[in-house]
């Protein structure tokens, strides 16, 4: 989904001619840096960035930590990377019916609301309002019957960004510089049309 020199075009745009400045060894996409908090998306800092991060890091990546991503070039990219992947998704929780079986199950005292029987029967509660339209959620009956299925909700990429200059100057420049756009357009240029 991401064009590799779009990534090269960072991490050159990204360097600071500086001289003995031994950061840009081990950052190269500056990920991680002193008061950088894109870090803690990409470690899943909270529920949330937890789930978009394992939804867009692949298991063998999930070594990361903030130890390896500040001195490693490799693990550096891979963290900028996903960052920049987990900014441009749009994601969306859907539900997913594990068992395409429908059954029943009886109200009872114990089992009264659809958020007991969705945790009762393994479901979800739009899976039982779904399979049940005729019944209102907050008027269920002792001997009631429901349908049911097993179901999970899960978090989902619903739909992904393209990437050009305008975007990951939007994704990546925490610097807040108003060039930053123009210099990976500048950069990219100089990649694209290199030659040994």
């Amino acid at each position: 989904m991401i064009d590799a020199i779009w990534l090269k075009t960072i991490a050159c745009t990204e360097v600071h001619a500086v001289q003995n400045n031994t950061q840009w060894n081990s950052r190269p996409m500056q990920i991680g840096n002193s008061g950088d908090r894109a870090i803690d998306d990409v470690l899943g800092h909270d529920a949330h960035w937890k789930a978009i991060a394992e939804l867009i890091i692949p298991p063998e990546y999930r070594y990361l930590n903030i130890a390896n991503i500040r001195a490693n070039p490799k693990e550096n990219i891979i963290a900028a990377t996903a960052y920049i992947l987990m900014n441009s998704c749009t994601f969306a929780t859907a539900t997913f019916v594990q068992d395409k079986d429908i059954k029943e199950v009886e109200i009872s005292r114990d089992l009264n609301s659809y958020a007991k029987l969705a945790k009762a029967t393994e479901s979800t509660i739009d899976t039982l309002i779904r399979l049940n339209p005729e019944k209102h959620p907050n008027r269920l009956q002792l001997g009631d019957r429901l349908r049911y299925q097993p179901a999970v909700r899960k978090m989902m990429i619903y739909r992904t960004e393209p990437l050009d200059a305008a975007s990951l100057a939007a994704l990546y420049n925490v610097s807040g510089d108003a060039h930053y756009g123009a210099k990976l357009i500048f950069i990219r240029n100089l990649l694209e049309n290199y030659h040994e």
